[in-house]
């Protein structure tokens, strides 16, 4: 959504965006000498594209989602939010929907792990989900909290938030301090969902996830 915002004058790597520029430090030298057509950004993600018919009406959908590269990791190993407010694993992904009279409808979504400072250690002998813990103070929490939403909102506006983690049991103090915290920060452009996945769609059930979809609809449509 955002590339026609850009000034297509400048090279292709000045015009991507910083988070999403996996090679970026291996092209430093041709940056510094000025070899821009040397330099092609590779993302990490996924993209496709097909064909569709719904209701008798012809569509292009097309589905791009790519890795941001601030607190990158593997599970367990990293997970949450870091001081500037990036959270483990962030990936953003964009629905487009193009019709054949040229009419383009997009969507898009992020998802990372839950904004707080906590971790999950395994001791790699057997424990394989082992339980989350708080690492840090309420008041610590805030802060890195606020900056994470506070770029959400930069970049892109109002937030529906949903949080599928276990409401009761071992991730519940993840659950209840999430919860917690938007109630701290109190910001009337974001919105928070809980919707304990594990719980409802255990055993393959995915048809409840309907149950969801019909909590945020109505909040969707006033994005």
């Amino acid at each position: 959504q955002r590339i026609a915002e850009l000034d297509r004058t400048k090279p292709l790597w000045q015009r991507v965006e910083p988070r999403y520029f996996w090679n970026r430090l291996l092209l430093q030298n041709f940056m510094k000498l000025g070899l821009d057509q040397l330099i092609l950004p590779i993302m990490q993600g996924f993209v496709r594209q097909a064909e569709c018919v719904v209701d008798n009406v012809p569509f292009t959908f097309t589905v791009i989602s790519r890795r941001n590269t601030n607190h990158a990791g593997t599970r367990y190993n990293t997970r949450g939010v870091d001081n500037n407010g990036n959270v483990a694993n962030n990936c953003e992904t964009e629905q487009i929907v193009t019709l054949q009279d040229g009419a383009v409808m997009s969507f898009v979504e992020t998802r990372g792990s839950v904004p707080l400072f906590w971790e999950q250690k395994t001791d790699y002998a057997g424990q394989y989900k082992p339980k989350p813990r708080l690492t840090m103070a309420r008041d610590v929490q805030a802060v890195a909290f606020k900056r994470h939403f506070d770029e959400q909102l930069r970049i892109y506006g109002d937030q529906v938030c949903i949080s599928l983690v276990e409401q009761n049991g071992a991730e519940s103090v993840l659950a209840n301090e999430y919860r917690e915290q938007w109630q701290i920060m109190n910001h009337s452009s974001i919105d928070l969902v809980a919707f304990d996945f594990h719980h409802y769609c255990k055993g393959n059930k995915y048809e409840n996830l309907k149950i969801l979809l019909d909590q945020v609809e109505d909040k969707f449509f006033k994005l």
